[in-house]
């Protein structure tokens, strides 16, 4: 059975609360909250088409260290 997307931000924090440990620091919080936004708008972006191939990021990388 597949799993129902969280849509709201509350939601997801609330299930993000529910599976970390008791003895979580609010430093543990805040870092998966942090990974978890920027894995969302990583595959947002790719959704979107904001993405660059490896020999497009090779070029850019080159002009950049030839510069």
């Amino acid at each position: 059975m597949q799993q129902q997307a969280i849509s709201t931000p509350k939601a997801q924090l609330l299930q993000l609360l529910s599976a970390m440990p008791d003895d979580s620091s609010y430093e543990d919080l805040e870092y998966e909250m942090y990974v978890r936004h920027k894995i969302r708008a990583g595959m947002k972006d790719y959704e979107e088409g904001k993405v660059f191939t490896l020999d497009e990021v090779k070029q850019q990388a080159k002009k950049w260290l030839d510069a």
